[in-house]
């Protein structure tokens, strides 16, 4: 059962292939309407149900913007199956915790618009994971540490790197199914090989 639409046009992708509905839609007119590079809003989701949103600056100095293609391309890149085109231009902004992540292409700034889409964080979920998280961190830490020990009085560097690399999937994969709403993907295997 369907809680939550969101309209936009066209569409980027389905089925994991690009397949932007332009002419359809009959959304940007002209013989430049994939081709024209400006600032986009979009939203598209993987096969596992994560959504991505992105916002891509455009029409300054620092970035000319994306065409549809682009911007297909770019979700289908990021393994989405799905991907839908929202409004753009001037339009386009992302504010995360009241800071802007793009310069916006309006000179006045911000443009008021009619409808936001808004992401918020269970705070208890967020703080409780986070702890659990950090000491999941220690814990390995001090079994990637003993692996380390070990293996500096055998010598045998190779079999210290596998281990490291098995600490590091293991710590990865627990974390993620405890939490596989959040990106932790932070190891210190490489930091660790590039000791030897």
């Amino acid at each position: 059962k369907m809680k939550t639409a969101v309209g936009g046009g066209p569409v980027l992708l389905q089925n994991g292939e690009i397949k932007i509905t332009n002419e359809e839609e009959l959304k940007f007119s002209g013989k430049n309407g994939l081709t024209d590079k400006h600032p986009r809003t979009a939203m598209g989701y993987t096969d596992d149900g994560r959504l991505i949103i992105m916002v891509i600056q455009g029409r300054s100095a620092d970035a000319a913007g994306a065409t549809l293609v682009q911007e297909a391309q770019l979700f289908k890149d990021l393994g989405c199956v799905e991907a839908l085109n929202l409004d753009g231009g001037g339009s386009s902004c992302m504010l995360i915790n009241g800071k802007q992540t793009i310069k916006v292409s309006d000179a006045a700034g911000e443009r008021p618009v009619p409808a936001v889409f808004i992401v918020k964080v269970n705070f208890l979920y967020h703080f409780f994971s986070h702890c659990l998280i950090h000491f999941l961190n220690d814990v390995f830490f001090l079994i990637q540490q003993f692996i380390l020990k070990r293996g500096n009085c055998s010598g045998n560097k190779q079999g210290v790197i596998d281990d490291l690399n098995f600490i590091c999937v293991l710590r990865n994969g627990f974390a993620h199914q405890l939490f596989p709403n959040l990106f932790y993907t932070h190891s210190l295997y490489a930091t660790f090989k590039a000791a030897f």
